[in-house]
């Protein structure tokens, strides 16, 4: 018995026909096939997140105040039993303070003298600390700027004056004048951020 051969004229029109009625072509073994040269979105790559840009010096939590640069906020002194205080409170990042008795305080960079009461003289310089951000902030309207006194005379037994002795390209410097040599003893506080000297006071002689 021989096949039974359609002729080709009949085949389009039943195809036609399939279509009208929305049937669809068997799917090939292994899966459906795609016309499209670009790969699905299941099988696409994550895109890589953009890069952030590295902040910058003028990018910090605080407006106006850059990381790694601590703004003065006050200056106290105070007499107790046995010793006199002086504290130098700041915001931001806490500065390194170097200590030392000179021969005469001057101004930092002119070098100009810094006049002061009392008979020995203590430098005070703090690195990374400021009266004004203005020069470390890239918008000036941002800036922060200390705006207690830039020079206290307690008068104290040991403590006699203090004044700023420069503020430059990031190093704050202090002179004290002191009623005698005192050894000092440095603290660091924290919340908010103080430097503590205290001066001891002489032990008055004792008579047997």
């Amino acid at each position: 018995m021989r096949p039974l051969r359609i002729p080709a004229v009949l085949l389009v029109p039943l195809a036609l026909a399939l279509a009208a009625c929305g049937g669809e072509p068997p799917s090939r073994a292994g899966g459906p096939t795609s016309t499209d040269p670009r790969p699905s979105a299941a099988g696409a790559s994550p895109a890589a997140p953009a890069a952030k840009p590295l902040p910058t010096k003028a990018q910090t939590a605080t407006p106006g105040l850059p990381e790694g640069v601590a703004l003065l906020r006050a200056v106290r002194a105070a007499r107790h039993p046995g010793y006199d205080r002086l504290v130098f409170e700041f915001e931001g990042s806490a500065p390194q303070i170097d200590v030392r008795y000179v021969d005469q305080v001057v101004e930092d960079p002119t070098g100009d003298p810094v006049p002061l009461r009392g008979e020995e003289f203590l430098s005070v310089v703090f690195h990374g600390a400021t009266l004004d951000t203005t020069p470390q902030v890239l918008d000036s309207r941002q800036a922060r700027r200390y705006t207690g006194p830039q020079r206290l005379t307690p008068g104290y037994p040991v403590l006699k004056e203090v004044a700023v002795a420069g503020d430059f390209e990031s190093v704050l410097s202090f002179g004290v004048g002191l009623e005698y040599r005192s050894e000092p003893q440095v603290r660091r506080l924290t919340a908010p951020v103080r430097l503590v000297i205290d001066f001891p006071h002489r032990t008055p002689p004792t008579h047997s």
